[in-house]
This record gives C-alpha cells, sequence and structure tokens, in this order.
C-alpha cells in the first residue's frame, strides 16, 4: 500500500527514503520541490534521477494529486476563486482563495461540516463528518500556491473560517490545524516550509471557544502570528 507524503517533516522523510534504499538527499530535494516550488508530480521534480522518480511513484502518493476540484466558483472580478475538493474518502470541503491589495490569503476548512450551528453558518446544518488531519487542512493552502505558482506569486496568509470550529474539543484534540499552530511533527513541515518563504506568517483563527484563545496564545511561536476572532453561536 502506497504512503501518502504530503506533510511529512523533513526527518520523517528522509527516514522513507533510507528505508527504500533511496539516498537521504533526495528527500531534502522533494521537499523542496514540494513545499518551496508546489509540484506535486514526481516527473516534474526535474534534478530527480528517473529510477528514483520510478521508486517514488510505486511507494507513495502526494495528497494534492489525490484529490478531485468538484466544483469551481470564480467571482466575476477575478479576486475570489472558491472550490468544492473531495478527499479520497470521498468526504469534500471548500476552500477559497481571495486576492487583496496585500497579498493572497486562503480560507481553510477544518473539519467536514461542524457541530456548533452557528446560526448564520451553513456548514453547521448536518453536524460534523469528521476532522480534518493537518496534512488535509495545509493542502488547501498548496492547492492555491500551485495555481498561483506561473504568477511568481504565493499565498500570504490564512484564514480558519472555512467549515468546523478549529477549537473544537468534542474528538478529545485541539484544532486541527494544529499544523499551523501546535503539534510538533506535522508543523515542522510547514514551518520549515515558511521559513523558505513559501507560505509567509500570518494566521488568522476564529473560534466559538474563549478559551481556545488563551490556547493560541500559548501555543504561538516565533515563525507564525495568530490573530484571534472570537465568535458567538446559537
Amino acid at each position: 500500500m502506497k504512503q501518502d507524503i504530503f506533510g511529512l517533516t523533513i526527518e520523517e522523510l528522509q527516514d522513507k527514503f533510507v528505508e527504500l534504499g533511496l539516498k537521504k538527499f533526495r528527500a531534502k530535494q522533494v521537499f523542496q520541490w514540494m513545499y518551496q516550488k508546489s509540484v506535486f508530480d514526481f516527473a516534474e521534480m526535474h534534478n530527480l534521477s528517473k529510477a528514483d522518480i520510478a521508486v517514488m511513484e510505486e511507494n507513495f502518493t502526494v495528497l494534492p494529486r489525490e484529490l478531485k476540484i468538484l466544483r469551481e466558483q470564480n467571482s466575476s472580478d477575478g479576486m475570489t476563486s472558491k472550490l468544492l475538493i473531495a478527499f479520497p474518502d470521498g468526504n469534500s470541503v471548500e476552500t477559497v482563495l481571495m486576492n487583496h491589495d496585500y497579498g493572497y490569503s486562503v480560507c481553510v476548512s477544518s473539519q467536514v461540516g461542524c457541530d456548533m450551528h452557528c446560526a448564520f453558518c451553513a456548514s453547521g446544518l448536518n453536524g460534523c463528518v469528521r476532522n480534518l488531519s493537518a496534512p488535509e487542512i495545509i493542502v488547501q493552502v498548496y492547492l492555491f500556491n500551485e495555481r498561483l505558482r506561473a504568477t511568481g506569486k504565493m499565498v500570504s496568509r490564512v484564514v480558519v473560517m472555512g467549515s468546523g470550529e478549529p477549537y473544537d474539543k468534542s474528538s478529545g484534540k485541539y484544532l486541527k490545524t494544529r499544523i499551523l499552530c501546535f503539534d510538533r511533527s506535522a508543523r515542522k513541515a510547514l514551518v520549515e516550509a515558511l521559513e523558505q518563504g513559501s507560505v509567509q506568517k500570518l494566521l488568522s483563527v476564529p473560534t466559538c471557544d474563549v478559551s481556545a484563545l488563551c490556547v493560541m496564545v500559548a501555543a504561538n511561536d516565533n515563525n507564525t502570528f495568530v490573530a484571534a476572532q472570537l465568535f458567538e453561536y446559537a
């Protein structure tokens, strides 16, 4: 069975490569292709040998290539693009790219559906189906980075304001966007990408949970500026 490598840290990727008999430095090259250049097709990673590409294609998948775009809606002024994307298990969420005078921001979803039932939001009508994994949240940013690649631009801000309550504790876990905030193993992949300039350092996390504001402050580090916004729900 193939393993998806999107969201692994560089160390985890190196370990996987060594297990397969690939050179350790190849992992860094693949890491750079994915997170700095938003290239997710092994065949387009031109500094890899054909033999190495064959091994990777036999053993690995990359989440951005496994998604299906079910619907795309673009605003008439060309400033906003909304995608309905389906994950390999068939569940789907929406994600939105917004073009501002200060750069591009992406509004990402953190859950399939939502249990908060906010009066102003349709994502809670059918409750929460499941939480998104860290890679499933990150991939929403990199889908748009891939599209922006030809323009030489990239996403500079992330807003966790799609479907789902980022700080829903019903599963026993805090914030499924932990890759952006405080899960070390998952976060390191994005932090390293942040340091390389593939995504700039601003994260906005609206929440219904006032205790989450304290958690965000405690979880924040020097790599990501976190802005919080509290909503009441009915």
